[in-house]
């Protein structure tokens, strides 16, 4: 993996970053917050959605080796 850079001064703010290996097939990939609960197949409450900071800077994404 990639070394993490700290992109901002906060403790609290997200690092998302990692590797997978899946076979090549058609799919999508969603990082989400509060939006949709998977576990419950029901919509968060959205005015929880307002109580949130969401903006993100994505420095790498890549396919393929």
């Amino acid at each position: 993996m990639a070394p993490t850079f700290d992109h901002s001064p906060d403790p609290s703010a997200c690092r998302v970053y990692g590797t997978i290996e899946v076979k090549k097939v058609t799919a999508n990939m969603h990082i989400t917050t509060l939006g949709h609960g998977y576990a419950s197949c029901e919509h968060a409450n959205q005015n929880l959605m307002n109580l949130s900071h969401l903006s993100h800077v994505i420095t790498e994404f890549s396919l393929g080796p």
